[in-house]
């Protein structure tokens, strides 16, 4: 199938149930639109929270790594095994999402970094 068939639809006479079939990701196409001009200081500002992001990321990764720790802990303890696997899911569901959010918004940051770089007049 066709760029063109998964955005518009099966060509007059092929079968509909193949369009179906597609998946709802494969259907979305991004348009290109002209590039926006940057604000005074966007930039910079990108750059910035760019930054911290992957400092918060860096923060999760040490979360995730103490709470692997606990977790084995935990298990080896004489405790009950539930208490661990509760822990378990709540570090994974923390820093899975909490990685998760911050990756979309650093390459959401970087989109628009790459799109100021195609406004700017070359000289």
């Amino acid at each position: 199938m066709t760029r063109a068939e998964q955005v518009a639809g099966p060509a007059p006479g092929r079968s509909r149930s193949r369009a179906r079939r597609v998946s709802y990701h494969s259907c979305m196409v991004r348009v290109e639109s002209a590039p926006r001009p940057a604000r005074p200081g966007e930039r910079e500002q990108l750059l910035g929270y760019t930054a911290k992001s992957r400092r918060v990321q860096g923060h999760l990764r040490k979360i995730g790594i103490a709470g692997i720790a606990i977790v084995i802990a935990l298990i080896v303890s004489p405790l009950d095994g539930t208490v661990a696997l509760a822990g378990a899911a709540m570090v994974a569901i923390v820093v899975g999402v909490g990685y998760w959010i911050t990756s979309g918004h650093i390459r959401e940051w970087n989109d628009r970094l790459r799109e100021i770089e195609r406004a700017r007049p070359r000289g």
